[in-house]
């Protein structure tokens, strides 16, 4: 997720808006939505949580 984050690309999309893409390995253009960035942010902060507790801070 993050790489797709990290080297996507903007496009402008069939509804004539800017969007964030990545390609897939077949040469399609993979999205990214407001959705897949809300699901990013919130398993990072499980992951940045998990680590804190391992940690013991």
């Amino acid at each position: 997720m993050r790489n797709r984050i990290i080297h996507s690309f903007q496009i402008t999309y069939k509804d004539g808006n800017q969007k964030l893409a990545t390609k897939k390995r077949n040469g399609e253009q993979f999205v990214i939505t407001e959705e897949f960035l809300y699901d990013f942010i919130s398993k990072n902060e499980q992951l940045s949580s998990l680590l804190h507790e391992f940690r013991g801070y």
